[in-house]
């Protein structure tokens, strides 16, 4: 049970500033939104407006992106990643 909360503990470590967070949350967004926006100033058509069923889709799709990813990095920093460290520096 200690290492479980060692690997969740080192989830919350901020090792860098808050800049960096903000920048991987944001960044995507803003070049897709800067892509879209050279599409439209090159005369490229709107894209089409999905139907609205597919918005209720949206919070199914952000659980399954998020819950995977968020063990993936608890699976890495937590039990990996200092396994790995010791045995190669």
């Amino acid at each position: 049970m200690h290492r479980v909360a060692l690997a969740a503990g080192r989830c919350w470590r901020w090792r860098v500033g808050w800049r960096w967070y903000a920048t991987a949350l944001i960044g995507p967004a803003f070049i897709m939104l800067a892509g879209y926006l050279v599409w439209r100033l090159l005369g490229g058509p709107p894209p089409p407006v999905p139907p609205s069923a597919a918005w209720l889709s949206i919070p199914l799709l952000v659980a399954v992106m998020l819950i995977p990813a968020l063990f993936e990095e608890v699976g890495w920093r937590g039990f990996a990643l200092p396994r790995l460290q010791s045995r190669y520096g």
